[in-house]
């Protein structure tokens, strides 16, 4: 009976706890499977899908300045346009910063963009506090299991509008979430449980 008894908890305890998910993606215009970037002789961009958004890293490799229309981004998921805004750190907080971002020639450039409508303030001692909602979870109560790998086989298009020595250029990437990955782990807690586990007699 004990056996049973601690085998019955331990199964509880793992099967509600929360989920940790990892995501992966793939990237049409890639060249490489394994990376989400672009090159050509002007511009490397590569792309990384973080829980709360999308952070893309920008290598300036022309002789000429490269500016970034932030207000002009368009990105629809499943082919239904979503508003996302750029994301940046001013004197260690977070703000929304929708001006043109310029790369100066053969410098780098880093940018999270993130849906708006998962932005949240709250006031904590008196300041204004931003908090961002996670686009893909990283983490998860075991209910959301299915809602979240329902996820897989989701296309996602982001147009990239971009100013290259004073003339317009759009760029358009298009991704696929092809997988999701889920695990449980234990808490400090939950870990105390495996002597008594091995006390049982197992």
């Amino acid at each position: 009976m004990k056996k049973l008894f601690y085998i019955g908890l331990l199964v509880g305890l793992y099967s509600c706890g929360p989920r940790m998910y990892s995501y992966k993606f793939s990237m049409k215009e890639s060249k490489e499977t394994q990376k989400l970037s672009y090159e050509n002789d002007t511009l490397l961009i590569s792309f990384n899908f973080y829980s709360k958004g999308i952070k893309m890293d920008f290598t300036n490799k022309s002789d000429s300045v490269i500016k970034l229309n932030w207000n002009e981004i368009k990105m629809t998921e499943n082919d239904i346009e979503k508003k996302v805004v750029y994301i940046k750190k001013d004197k260690g907080k977070l703000k929304v910063a929708q001006s043109p971002s310029v790369i100066s020639p053969n410098a780098k450039f880093s940018g999270l963009l993130v849906y708006e409508y998962n932005i949240y303030y709250s006031r904590k001692l008196g300041k204004e506090v931003m908090t961002i909602k996670d686009m893909y979870p990283a983490q998860s109560n075991n209910s959301q299991r299915k809602h979240i790998e329902k996820l897989v086989g989701t296309k996602i298009t982001l147009n990239l509008p971009l100013d290259i020595n004073k003339a317009s250029h759009n760029r358009v990437f298009n991704f696929s979430l092809d997988e999701i990955q889920s695990g449980r782990q234990f808490g400090a807690g939950e870990f105390l449980l495996v002597p008594l586990y091995v006390l049982a007699g197992f």
